[in-house]
């Protein structure tokens, strides 16, 4: 009983994702923050155990009162690949590949 419970709570740690926020700029009317998250995974498969990148993202939001009840936003996110390795190659010789 006690092998099933460690395992799960062992998994639910390698699998969690870390989110930050941070604010670069605030002025009167313009603010600029920056966020990301992290999401790194360990694969087991056919014996063979990976470190693969989840869906970790970095982004960068500017927001800007207009007035009137109007605001300007715009925002810019890209894929960030904290790992490095953009596949899992099994023991037969396969391959699994991700962007």
């Amino acid at each position: 009983m006690k092998k099933p419970l460690i395992f799960i709570i062992f998994v639910l740690i390698l699998c969690t994702t870390a989110h930050a926020e941070f604010t670069i700029y605030d002025a009167k009317d313009t603010v600029v923050k920056m966020r990301g998250w992290a999401n790194v995974r360990v694969v087991g498969t056919q014996g063979e155990k990976e470190l693969v990148d989840g869906v970790s993202r970095l982004n960068i939001n500017f927001t800007r009162d207009m007035g009137d009840g109007w605001e300007a936003i715009a925002t810019m996110e890209t894929g960030v690949n904290l790992v490095g390795q953009t596949s899992i190659t099994f023991a037969g010789g396969d391959s699994f590949q991700f962007a």
